[in-house]
């Protein structure tokens, strides 16, 4: 075959192609080509320069930019077909005028792409796998801008099961994050969604060239880089330390070859492993030459393969945007805002001692990555290396020795925040009902205003159990209240109050009874007789009796 390159570049929306052979575009142009494929979010994208495209023909592509307008990039070598390398969208247009020279410039991103990042999702799956999520997302998911192919190419992504998860935002954010949980790669390229462990591309009836020094290949950098253990506390299966493995290449210009081909470098005997393209950039100009750059990666098919993509990632803006959010969200679970706490213990403003009103608190949950709410589903350990001590309780009212308090118990599972982010300055929140451990609800009524506090069980560092007992206090939302107590004590009047913080003395069980300053008294006793006692008693209306009087 000549080395002789040819390009073609057609716009479909103006019916316009240009090209440097005579016989395959309206306009004869030089070009200057640049079409890259990245794994992850930052996806396969293109940027072109033209000379002297004509100003009417400029005009009508932006007019088209508008609404919708394609590029398709073809490369090729003169004796031989041009190849489709990639469907891009533009996305950007600009013109500029360099010497003699009128140069337009587009940018975009290849058109599954720029689906996956133009189009949102709003969806929640659960107890599916992370190839059933892939699936259902991609069938379900409303493409109104750009194209993607609806059957994804998935390959080894494990049966974990995903817990309830909703997912909003737009579909390479959603489809990233299904990646991560799965510790797959992921690639979007040639409007097809890859994800696997590894990725195995391998397209029927090509097989990518060998590459040789003496040949086609023009450069070559061998890669060797450690990737440490992952740092993530909240998971129950941190992954090991593993190598990254593979080389930086250039090569004669190949338009089919893709990322996730199988390729062969005849060099120092990277032939005898498997290495497959990772990341690749076909650049085109006339003067200087086609040529493809890369980078290959062994393939590995284990629980790394995710960590090992990520840290072989080719430089770029989106790049380094990228690995910096990361970064921050790992901080972020290091040092969490807000965590959940189990109550080990509970300390009573009435005790002796300086702290008062504190629990004491395990922290600190671990967890599958398909795991989407691990608050409610996920045991906290009880580690005596993972303690929160003495951590004071927030109250909607805390004043001084006065406010609302409400009762703690151990096994209590607990909100708590972190102020200023200081892991030590740690508050509790409040207290939520649980999957894991079983902690569930009352079973309330819409519009419900209730207090229900068990009573009498023994063992307050278990849950109790449902036989236990409960004093209620319940506001219906029709204005009804309920009131159910083992015993009720009233007492009215400013001398019967306490000073701030002396904790009031119950009555009697199953005894009412109110109590005036004067020293009236009304009391139904436990076997329930009823006493009245007080100076004077005025009955006004009717009055029946029945049964004996006597009168003393």
């Amino acid at each position: 075959m000549s080395v002789i390159i040819k390009y073609q570049l057609e716009f479909p929306e103006i019916k316009l192609k240009v090209s440097n052979d005579l016989k395959s575009g309206e306009f004869i142009l030089d070009a200057d080509i640049k079409a890259k494929m990245v794994r992850g979010m930052e996806g396969s994208a293109f940027d072109i320069k033209l000379d002297d495209l004509p100003l009417e023909k400029a005009k009508l592509l932006r007019e088209k930019m508008k609404t919708f307008a394609r590029v398709i990039i073809r490369l090729g070598y003169f004796g031989g077909p041009f190849e489709q390398v990639m469907e891009g969208v533009i996305e950007d247009m600009r013109t500029t005028a360099q010497g003699d020279k009128l140069i337009t410039a587009l940018s975009g991103h290849e058109i599954g792409t720029y689906a996956l990042q133009s189009n949102p999702i709003d969806i929640t799956l659960e107890n599916v796998s992370i190839k059933e999520a892939v699936e259902k997302i991609l069938q379900d998911a409303k493409i109104t801008r750009g194209e993607i192919t609806k059957q994804p190419d998935l390959d080894n992504l494990g049966e974990a099961k995903l817990s309830k998860k909703k997912f909003s935002g737009t579909l390479m954010k959603t489809l990233d994050q299904l990646a991560e949980y799965a510790g797959a790669e992921f690639l979007v390229c040639d409007k097809v969604v890859w994800m696997g462990r590894p990725i195995l591309r391998d397209d029927k009836g090509y097989h990518p060239p060998k590459l040789r020094r003496e040949t086609n290949l023009a450069a070559f950098s061998p890669i060797d880089k450690k990737v440490p253990h992952e740092l993530a506390p909240d998971l129950s299966n941190p992954l090991k330390a593993t190598q990254v493995e593979g080389y930086r290449f250039t090569i004669l210009g190949e338009p089919k070859l893709r990322p996730g081909h199988k390729v062969e470098a005849v060099v120092d005997g990277y032939d005898k492993v498997e290495f497959r393209v990772h990341s690749l950039t076909h650049k085109f100009s006339l003067s200087g030459g086609y040529v493809c750059e890369g980078a290959a990666m062994k393939a590995v098919a284990d629980d790394n393969c995710r960590r090992r993509e990520k840290n072989l990632f080719l430089p770029s803006a989106e790049g380094v945007v990228g690995k910096f959010n990361e970064k921050v969200e790992a901080e972020q679970r290091h040092r969490p805002w807000i965590e959940i706490g189990k109550v080990k213990n509970y300390t009573a403003g009435g005790a002796s001692g300086d702290d008062k009103h504190v629990s004491t608190l395990y922290f600190r949950q671990r967890f599958e990555r398909t795991e989407m709410q691990p608050s409610l589903n996920v045991e906290v350990d009880a580690s005596e290396q993972q303690v929160f001590k003495n951590k004071p309780m927030v109250s909607p009212f805390a004043w001084h020795k006065c406010g609302l308090v409400a009762p703690v118990y151990p096994g209590m599972k607990a909100v708590l925040q972190h102020n200023l982010n200081l892991p030590d300055d740690t508050l509790v929140t409040g207290f939520i009902w649980s999957e894991k451990p079983t902690i569930e609800p009352p079973k309330n009524k819409e519009g419900d205003w209730w207090l229900c506090l068990p009573i009498d069980f023994v063992d307050t560092s278990k849950p109790p159990k449902d036989d236990t007992k409960a004093a209620n206090d319940l506001i219906a939302n029709n204005g009804k209240r309920v009131i159910e107590v083992k015993g009720l004590k009233i007492t009215i009047g400013n001398d019967k109050l306490k000073n701030v913080g002396e904790r009031p003395s119950e009555g009697e069980d199953d005894e009412f009874l109110i109590e005036h300053k004067s020293g009236t008294k009304f009391k139904i006793a436990s076997d329930g007789a009823l006493t009245i006692e007080a100076k004077n008693i005025s009955v006004k209306g009717d009055v029946t009796v029945e049964g004996n009087v006597n009168v003393k």
